[in-house]
């Protein structure tokens, strides 16, 4: 689902089934991660970085309509927020309630594949342009 939407689109049941996909390619990356020094999988890598550049095109930035301060609310008297239920799901199921927590994630997936794959030019192309944009 995520990579067909806008920012725009909004749509509660979308963003729930979002925010469950979200959760599973997270605990996948962190699974993923913690076996890269006995077995990588180059087209699993590129498909997490593919993934975080189309998580942050819907979800992360000035794009994304919320409150000003950059706490993930759970919930809100007016439904105004773009995502609610993404984000809700990934403050109940992972704790992450804060866009920096999303970031973070996104930053450190990114030393990794540069730290585990820096001879693979694919990865590392792919990687340096989720990091430049």
């Amino acid at each position: 689902m995520i990579g067909g939407r806008v920012s725009f689109q909004v749509n509660d049941d979308n963003d729930a089934l979002d925010g469950r996909l979200i959760c599973s390619v997270l605990r996948l990356m962190q699974i993923s991660d913690a076996r890269l020094e006995q077995h990588g999988s180059k087209n699993l890598e590129i498909g997490f970085v593919f993934f975080f550049d189309q998580f942050r095109r819907i979800y992360i930035g000035e794009q994304v309509n919320r409150p000003s301060n950059s706490k993930i609310p759970v919930t809100t008297t007016n439904n105004t927020l773009q995502n609610i239920e993404v984000y809700k799901i990934l403050a109940e199921t992972l704790g992450l309630t804060e866009e920096s927590m999303l970031l973070d994630i996104i930053i450190k997936k990114i030393l990794t594949n540069l730290r585990y794959w820096s001879k693979n030019r694919d990865i590392v192309d792919e990687t340096m342009q989720l990091f430049n944009s």
